[in-house]
């Protein structure tokens, strides 16, 4: 007798090779593809035609999936928590590099930290989860400025402005847009003290199911240590937005964004330090 996991394997390559046939497929050509027994194809067909998940078309004996596999999807994706998801991978990026890492969500115009994981070499950073920075002067906020539709990406400019919080940060619009097309092109942002002085990062953007973008993460530490390691970091954050899109279920997120820039020298700073002056009482980087 054939074990359940067999039984079950089998079942899925065959719901596989059915969402493969565009215009629907038959059991002669699912036993072919599959090397099954027709026997075989035709009970599993009629098993997931009972259970609604697959339909026949009478006319050619074709069988095509239905729209409840896609109500098993939305299920699964309106209860994936991005935090909860992208945790693994920022650990495994503190532990790799020593430095402190965030993931930051877009609200209101501005980067929220709703996660941060210490590394073993980091600096005293006051960022903490809840906290709002500004998107124009932080890698994690470029990031998601970034791939804001340009509409939208201009409201939050005019709501906010472009404050300058260091000698580094840019304050002129036409020029950050020309930064933030650089930075969808090589899918990294940086930021050298432009939220903080001494503090320089790097970040990566996340994508859900639908291709867009819903959080950022970045490698945040100071200058001297960061410097000149930037290039491997970005690959590294690189991989790790991609990592955690493809568990959100983004459809192209094995492709990787071209690599990034050596010495470039734009960009933001960790989503994480908080700026020492009180009457910003907001983070930096």
């Amino acid at each position: 007798m054939e074990s359940p996991i067999k039984s079950l394997e089998r079942a899925m390559r065959l719901a596989e090779a059915v969402a493969e046939a565009k215009d629907g497929v038959g059991v002669a050509d699912l036993a072919r593809r599959l090397a099954l027994p027709k026997t075989t194809v035709h009970r599993l067909l009629s098993a997931f035609v009972e259970l609604g998940y697959m339909e026949k078309d009478e006319a050619h004996g074709r069988y095509r999936l239905t729209a409840k596999w896609l109500s098993l999807v939305t299920r699964f994706l309106a209860d994936l928590d991005v935090r909860q998801v992208a945790r693994r991978e920022l650990e495994a990026l503190a532990e790799e590099t020593g430095e402190v890492i965030h993931l930051v969500v877009l609200n209101e115009g501005e980067a929220v930290y709703i996660d941060k994981v210490e590394g073993r070499q980091t600096i005293r950073m006051h960022s903490r989860i809840g906290h709002r920075a500004p998107l124009h002067c932080t890698a994690a906020g470029k990031t998601l400025l970034a791939h804001q539709p340009p509409e939208r990406r201009d409201a939050i400019l005019r709501r906010h402005g472009l404050p300058r919080h260091t000698p580094r940060t840019i304050t002129d619009e036409a020029t950050l847009i020309r930064h933030l097309a650089d930075i969808r092109a090589r899918g990294v942002a940086f930021d050298h003290e432009e939220n903080e002085p001494g503090i320089t990062c790097v970040a990566a953007p996340i994508f859900d199911h639908t291709g867009a973008i819903v959080a950022a993460l970045s490698i945040s530490g100071p200058t001297e240590r960061m410097t000149p390691r930037l290039p491997a970091l970005a690959e590294r954050a690189r991989a790790a937005g991609a990592a955690i899109s493809a568990r959100l279920g983004h459809p192209d997120a094995s492709s990787a964004p071209p690599p990034a820039e050596k010495g470039v020298k734009a960009g933001t700073a960790p989503a994480s330090t908080e700026r020492r002056t009180p009457e910003a009482g907001r983070e930096g980087p």
